[in-house]
């Protein structure tokens, strides 16, 4: 059975064969595929669907809230994660697919553009503007990630340089995009930091004084920047949600490196890689 259709089976026993589901996707083309097959699974068990677009995970945990949905589905070319009714993401297995065509950028969701606006705006006012006219390269896969990182990194005064990196290496047993390149072109172009994203924007590498920082290494380097986030030692992100929120909307898995996002203690590369391009940050909280 598809991963999908077991999916939907388990919904269908969860909601009593009713019920609304906001469906997200990343920005691969055979994702969008397997959305829609779900949608189609999920409607011929009698429940209602609502294609979110193309999203980021975090966003797509807060429009399941600010819906009133009766969950959530995120698929990634990776994993898929349901979203309870509160926000809260949790996994089920799955296999890695391999090599990925990405979808246009029109198909990015409504929900990925309207959180970015009632968010990051303002997330950006408590960032204190000292990053101005850094050095960044970003290397970035196909997803959502790839369309919004650069933007939110020039709003904050950032001068970017992406590289649009269609090959993945492996780090950390999932799919980063082009850190042999990333490395290369920040020591060529003497940036003052590299940031690699994963396709589906839940995984993140930085170059940073000439270290590779991921995982511990990297929670451990953002703990000793700003003494607010906290560590935790268990960093699924059904765990790291829930953590977060309880300390107040911040958190840090040891294992992958994420910053929980404040409004919805999701964790974020994006808030992630902020942070890092940041030299000063007011109290990081929702």
């Amino acid at each position: 059975m598809r991963p999908e259709a077991q999916v939907a089976n388990w919904l269908a026993y969860r909601l009593g064969q009713s019920g609304y589901v906001g469906v997200v996707h990343d920005g691969r083309r055979e994702t969008l595929s397997r959305a829609m097959f779900l949608m189609g699974e999920l409607n011929a068990y009698g429940i209602t669907t609502i294609e979110l677009g193309v999203s980021p995970l975090p966003a797509a945990s807060y429009y399941v809230m600010r819906l009133g949905l009766d969950h959530g589905v995120f698929i990634s070319g990776e994993r898929i994660y349901l979203i309870d009714s509160s926000g809260i993401p949790y996994e089920l297995p799955q296999q890695a697919s391999g090599r990925a065509s990405y979808v246009e950028w029109y198909r990015v969701g409504q929900s990925a553009h309207a959180y970015i606006e009632e968010l990051y705006v303002g997330l950006q006012r408590r960032l204190i503007a000292a990053q101005s006219g850094k050095n960044v390269v970003v290397s970035l896969g196909g997803g959502v990630a790839r369309n919004i990182l650069p933007r939110l990194l020039r709003d904050l005064g950032a001068r970017v340089t992406t590289l649009g990196a269609a090959e993945s290496s492996e780090a950390l047993g999932r799919a980063v995009n082009g850190l042999d390149e990333l490395r290369a072109a920040v020591e060529a172009w003497e940036a003052d930091v590299g940031i690699s994203v994963s396709t589906d924007g839940l995984d993140i590498v930085v170059i940073l004084n000439g270290s590779t920082l991921a995982g511990r290494r990297l929670s451990e380097e953002l703990i000793e920047r700003y003494g607010f986030l906290q560590a935790l030692e268990e960093s699924s992100v059904e765990r790291l949600t829930i953590e977060a929120r309880r300390v107040e909307g911040v958190g840090i898995g040891l294992e992958n490196g994420l910053v929980a996002d404040p409004a919805t203690g999701v964790p974020s590369v994006l808030h992630t890689a902020l942070l890092v391009v940041a030299d000063k940050v007011e109290r990081f909280k929702g």
